[in-house]
């Protein structure tokens, strides 16, 4: 869960929405001080916006990079936003 900052960009919802829809999309993770390239959509399964926070279901990883591409500023920036783990499931249950 990130809380949202003031003056979050009005179309965050369409932005996700689109995020949602696509098979892959494509950004960039520090990785020992190195960018790489990485599909940001292969580990998200749900996102959505509620009660002034935007929630990030991960397969794994973190949600630092979603975030930033989500509300269009750096992972830097994400990263001094107020995130709270809410749980980890582990497994399918079966």
């Amino acid at each position: 869960r990130v809380e949202l900052p003031a003056g979050v960009a009005p179309d965050v919802v369409q932005r996700i929405d689109d995020f949602l829809a696509a098979e892959a999309v494509p950004g960039t993770r520090l990785r020992k001080g190195q960018e790489v390239a990485i599909d940001l959509r292969a580990e998200v399964l749900d996102l959505r916006i509620e009660d002034g926070a935007l929630w990030v279901v991960l397969k794994k990883g973190s949600p630092f990079a979603v975030t930033a591409h989500l509300l269009g500023c750096s992972e830097a920036q994400a990263r001094a936003l107020a995130v709270r783990k809410i749980g980890i499931v582990l497994g399918d249950g079966g």
